[in-house]
């Protein structure tokens, strides 16, 4: 039975959902070309060892341009982290994907103090290397 979510599904273009929670993902921009819609131009990113490409809207281009320069061909061979996160979109909040030269760190002050030894202890989340695979 054909669907709807078939026609609006690309099995080549990364969406929020292809990231794992909670955990930024880094990756390194293998090519880096600019794309035309009818709403505007964006960015398309392709990953070193990733088979899904990133349509970068003008937010990230604009935060990855400012990390790593406005001349978008030296983007070539740098690494970023991507990570999954929520936006405000015509008035919905709606999953998307942000862009970062690194990590968000975590202040110690803010961390939680170990549990103790008898209490069961948190899942520790995956620290993802560049060249780790990454389901896309």
């Amino acid at each position: 039975m054909p669907s709807i979510t078939d026609v609006f599904t690309s099995d080549e273009t990364l969406r929020a959902a292809d990231l794992p929670e909670g955990v930024p993902v880094p990756v390194i921009i293998e090519t880096a070309t600019p794309v035309f819609f009818d709403d505007g131009a964006k960015m398309k990113l392709g990953f070193r060892g990733k088979r899904k490409i990133l349509i970068c809207n003008r937010t990230n281009s604009l935060r990855i341009a400012e990390l790593l320069g406005q001349d978008y061909s030296l983007w070539i061979g740098k690494s970023i982290f991507i990570q999954r996160a929520v936006t405000e979109f015509r008035g919905a909040v709606v999953p998307c994907v942000r862009v970062a030269l690194s990590p968000p760190a975590t202040p110690a002050a803010r961390m939680a103090p170990p549990e103790p030894a008898a209490m069961p202890t948190a899942t520790v989340a995956r620290d993802y290397g560049p060249d780790d695979e990454i389901p896309f």
